[in-house]
């Protein structure tokens, strides 16, 4: 019984151990609610247009509308609905795995997939912070596509 228990203990020590090893040699990924500071879409001056985009959800939201096009099928079809877009904002404030988690439209969903892809490698974001350390945070977006 004894021999059982230091077993158990043993084993469990070493799981946590290992598992701790296994976060400081791997990049870890937090959920954007759970961390302590949340990352943010930075203020930038889009060269094409001039137009300065603000820094947080509403610069995040002018910068989705402005290079969101209505898919001419879906409109003409009078298609409407929410594609649900996931991605990471690494600790270089670029984003990457970006990929549709629920949509309801191939050319609506690819559209939303193209517009968040505009960011990547573009540095348009602010890294999470957790623990005084830099993180790579999952994000998730819902694009809404509503005719008007």
């Amino acid at each position: 019984m004894k021999s059982t228990i230091v077993l158990l203990l043993s084993f469990i020590f070493l799981n946590s151990y290992s598992q701790s090893l296994l976060s400081d040699n791997f990049d870890q990924e937090f959920d954007f609610s759970k961390v302590e500071i949340k990352p943010f879409f930075k203020s930038f001056k889009d060269p094409k247009i001039g137009f300065v985009y603000e820094q947080g959800e509403k610069g995040l939201l002018k910068f989705i509308f402005n290079n969101l096009t209505y898919p001419p099928k879906a409109r003409d079809k009078k298609i409407q609905g929410i594609s649900v877009i996931k991605f990471v904002i690494n600790k270089e404030g670029n984003l990457q795995n970006i990929k549709l988690i629920r949509g309801f439209n191939d050319d609506c969903d690819n559209e939303a997939l193209r517009v968040i892809g505009l960011m990547q490698d573009k540095k348009l974001w602010s890294p999470g912070l957790n623990n005084g350390k830099v993180v790579n945070v999952s994000f998730t977006l819902p694009i809404k596509f509503v005719i008007q």
